[in-house]
């Protein structure tokens, strides 16, 4: 019998890390998509999962503290619950499509409609007052990919 861990051949963080990366190539191809930005936030943020195997620890606190972390929670938490609580994530103000038309106007694809995150005060003194997701997401790579292999995990 085969082992019940993971889902297929997602067993380990180097497999959750290579599907991070799919998920940051696909974004790169269309850094427009909704569904492929939701996609990539939600492995971001649970790959720390991965790495501690779902337990919980003073390293792992230390982890979810800091500040891109926190926004993939805040990302990921409003995606699942519809409306992250404003008291545990308050990392991101708004999100939006930055659009030039009133959506519906033209064709969808016609024009680039980027997704701008808005952050709150603290993170826009270590980002700015916004970040496109893609600038987003590679900082999300590279925070990640220090971080694995400090742990000698890939």
């Amino acid at each position: 019998m085969k082992s019940n861990k993971g889902f297929i051949e997602l067993r380990n963080v180097s497999d959750y890390w290579r599907k991070l990366n799919f998920d940051y190539a696909k974004l790169k191809e269309n850094d427009n998509d909704i569904y492929l930005a939701f996609n990539f936030f939600v492995t971001a943020y649970h790959l720390i999962d991965w790495i501690f195997e779902g337990k919980h620890s003073k390293e792992r606190s230390e982890l979810n503290g800091k500040s891109l972390i926190k926004i993939c929670n805040h990302i990921v938490t409003g995606i699942k619950h519809f409306e992250p609580d404003p008291k545990r994530h308050n990392s991101v103000v708004e999100m939006e499509k930055e659009r030039y038309v009133e959506e519906g106007f033209v064709e969808e694809g016609f024009f680039e409609d980027p997704i701008i995150i808005y952050l709150n005060e603290k993170l826009k003194l270590e980002y700015g007052e916004s970040i496109k997701v893609m600038d987003l997401a590679q900082r999300i790579m590279e925070f990640w990919k220090a971080e694995l292999n400090r742990r000698s995990l890939i």
